[in-house]
C-alpha cells in the first residue's frame, strides 16, 4: 500500500523546516511497524511572501511593517500583550 502526500513549502521559512523534521520523525515510526506500507511526501513549492525582491528586503524593516494579526486568523503575540 503507498500514500503520496503533498506537501507545500517554502524553503526559506523556518517554521517550515520544523513541519518537514517533524513529518520525517513521523513517517519513520509507522515503517518500522508496517513494512508493507509506504508513504511518499511530495514536496510542492510554495512562496511566502512573492512580492519579495530579488535582492530582498531589510530584516527588520520587513518584520516592523508586517502585521501581526489577521482578521478570523486567530490571535497573535505582540509586545507582551494578545492582539487582534
Amino acid at each position: 500500500m503507498e500514500i503520496t502526500i503533498e506537501v507545500l513549502s517554502d524553503i526559506i521559512c523556518p517554521w517550515c523546516y520544523i513541519g518537514k523534521r517533524r513529518l520525517e520523525t513521523a513517517l519513520a515510526a509507522p515503517a518500522a511497524e508496517r513494512p508493507d506500507a509506504r508513504v511518499r511526501p511530495t514536496w510542492l513549492p510554495f512562496e511566502l511572501n512573492p512580492t519579495t525582491p530579488p535582492e530582498g528586503k531589510d530584516r527588520k524593516a520587513y518584520r516592523s511593517a508586517k502585521p501581526l494579526c489577521y482578521p478570523n486568523k486567530g490571535f497573535f503575540f505582540q509586545k507582551g500583550t494578545f492582539t487582534c
